[in-house]
């Protein structure tokens, strides 16, 4: 992780990047499995499932110290992250507790509260079920607030790029 170099102070800037492709086998795969729609309508009543997309992001990140020495414009800072990975049983209870955890996590360790959350980038993959699960972790977590957050989900512009969503 590009942060965690930063922040342990090995490297001043880093470079964090990936790319998804379409191949045929992960396509025909996900056909065949069911895993793929007609097209990417998040939290919407008439999804269709996910499509696959492609993809590629290059991040810069550079201390914030390096930043200010070079005189900088800063973009963002990002004071907090967490990765988690989502176990099934999250599923099979059909909710989404993994992230409200993973959320928590961030708001603590960025020592900041959930009125100050601005804009929230979801996850969501236009599949009824996953949709389900981050939309009752989001209600859960945020409760009435939620309703003054604006949220969206970059998939329903560029499909689901599978590996490295993680980067949108």
């Amino acid at each position: 992780f590009g942060m965690n170099l930063i922040q342990l102070g090995k490297s001043d800037t880093t470079a964090i990047c990936g790319v998804e492709t379409i191949n045929e086998l992960s396509f025909w795969s996900g056909m065949k499995m069911g895993l793929f729609g007609r097209d990417i309508k998040p939290f919407d009543k008439n999804r269709t499932k996910t499509v696959q997309g492609e993809g590629a992001v290059v991040l810069i990140m550079e201390s914030i110290e390096s930043a200010k020495e070079r005189e900088a414009y800063i973009y963002c800072t990002i004071p907090a992250y967490d990765v988690r990975r989502f176990e099934t049983t999250m599923y099979e209870k059909g909710h989404g507790q993994c992230l409200e955890a993973s959320m928590e996590q961030v708001l603590r360790k960025s020592d900041t509260h959930t009125d100050k959350i601005g804009y929230l980038c979801a996850h969501v993959m236009g599949d009824s079920i996953y949709d389900k699960i981050e939309s009752d972790g989001m209600n859960h977590f945020f409760g009435e607030a939620l309703y003054n957050i604006p949220f969206s989900s970059v998939k329903s512009f560029l499909g689901n790029p599978v590996s490295m969503i993680g980067l949108f």
